[in-house]
């Protein structure tokens, strides 16, 4: 019960002492004589162990869950703790493929492929669900009773960024299912996740802003009244303001907002979302007309504290940002300097994004060279970039930020060189930028 208490609390390294004990009390035959005792201290330990940063001992709690639970629903609790340690580890396309093989056995099948035909009929499907769905709704929605619906929504909630970032085209689905059950079966606090990123892709592939706009209002909403909702409000305002309500609102706000969740993700000791929200953050202020040095000052302080909160997840995402701050300010400062794990410099960050499949950063850092080198008046470079963009990565959704940067930047660049006459870097033709 201390170490339970002690869970509660996110008091971990004690939890973790008082679970030991409490498990070295079990008989050797526990789950038998005591399988619900043993189920409880099992999981409790495991989480534990994961949020300590104990691999082996969460790894030898969940074997001994995963070898004893008598039920499906009786794994869960483990497996959750299995995706999120294969996330936290950077291995974003294992815990994808791992979560749809927990998704099927709770009875929900995906494609891993989809055509933009099916997307598109996803998120008519998910619009139509909820284009009666009001705030009155959200208020008097009953819980989720089915485990493997109260489950599937879990999952889905949680690898929606992972999807994000590895398989965009897979968002819609995931994100229009947990709308789906939720309109059918009830609500968890997970459910509002599923509808921010349903507003999202709302204004990503259907350029529906007015509509994405009103289900980011009601994500939050849900939020706001459901029991426990309030320590997950941080997060689920840090996805609003980066993803949707910019488009509405104007970007000096969010990005302030951003700010206010980082320190609100710390207060809740949410650390992931803590640093989400400053990068965040930081790459508004960085579009918004903010003093370049200012801009660049914010990035070393969220750089310092992401290295103090040991948050390496992020690391690369804001890495992308402040490498192309510092090379607009004309700066000397190496962001990379200290960081040869995550990448030795931005071409090496660029090829790291494209072995491990990570399209989204792989893309940015090209738009962010386009950016550079238009700037920088390096036409050839950045029609060479604008090229290879368009051979190799046009985004899926196209109503997103990156996709106007690469068209505007392009147009830009095929503009100059069109006046003088520029070739593409390692090009002989003089009209290469008719390709454009």
């Amino acid at each position: 019960a201390v170490g339970e208490r002690s869970v509660g609390v996110a008091d971990f390294h004690s939890a973790l002492k008082y679970l030991q004990c409490g498990i070295g009390f079990l008989p050797e035959d526990r789950w038998r004589t005591d399988y619900s005792l043993s189920l409880s201290l099992y999981e409790s330990a495991c989480l534990s162990a994961f949020a300590c940063g104990h691999t082996e001992s969460m790894t030898t709690f969940l074997n001994e869950i995963l070898d004893n639970a008598r039920t499906l629903e009786d794994k869960m609790n483990g497996l959750y703790v299995l995706v999120q340690s294969h996330a936290k580890s950077g291995k974003f396309k294992e815990t994808i493929e791992m979560t749809f093989s927990i998704l099927e056995d709770l009875g929900e099948t995906f494609p891993r492929a989809p055509t933009p035909a099916v997307v598109r009929n996803a998120l008519l499907l998910g619009k139509e669900l909820l284009s009666n769905y009001s705030t009155s709704d959200v208020v008097n929605a009953p819980s989720i009773k089915d485990f493997r619906k109260l489950w599937a929504v879990k999952f889905l909630s949680y690898i929606q960024t992972w999807v994000f970032m590895i398989h965009p085209a897979l968002m819609p689905l995931t994100a229009c299912r947990i709308v789906e059950i939720m309109v059918n079966h009830g609500v968890i606090c997970e459910c509002a996740f599923g509808l921010s990123c349903v507003s999202y892709c709302q204004i990503a592939f259907l350029g529906d802003i007015a509509e994405g706009y009103r289900l980011s209002k009601l994500a939050v909403s849900l939020l706001e009244n459901l029991p426990n909702g309030e320590r997950l409000l941080p997060k689920l305002k840090s996805i609003c303001f980066n993803l949707v309500n910019f488009w509405v609102e104007p970007l000096q706000a969010t990005a302030s907002s951003l700010l206010q969740c980082h320190h609100d993700a710390l207060a809740v000791g949410d650390l992931e979302y803590a640093c989400l929200a400053l990068q965040f953050h930081c790459n508004q202020i960085a579009s918004n007309g903010t003093d370049l040095r200012q801009v660049e000052a914010r990035f070393a302080f969220a750089l310092d504290t992401l290295k103090r909160l040991h948050h390496m997840t992020t690391l690369p995402n804001l890495l992308v940002q402040y490498s192309k701050v510092v090379l607009l300010a004309g700066s000397d400062v190496d962001p990379f300097d200290g960081l040869e794990h995550v990448a030795r410099d931005e071409a090496d960050l660029l090829q790291r994004a494209v072995d491990r499949g990570q399209k989204s950063l792989a893309q940015i850092l090209l738009i962010n060279r386009l950016v550079v080198a238009f700037h920088t008046r390096d036409h050839g470079k950045a029609a060479a970039t604008y090229l290879r963009l368009e051979r190799e990565m046009r985004p899926t959704p196209s109503f997103v930020p990156p996709f106007a940067l690469q068209t505007f930047f392009g147009g830009l660049t095929a503009f100059r060189m069109a006046r003088g006459q520029a070739r593409p870097a390692g090009s002989d033709a003089p009209s290469g930028w008719l390709k454009m």
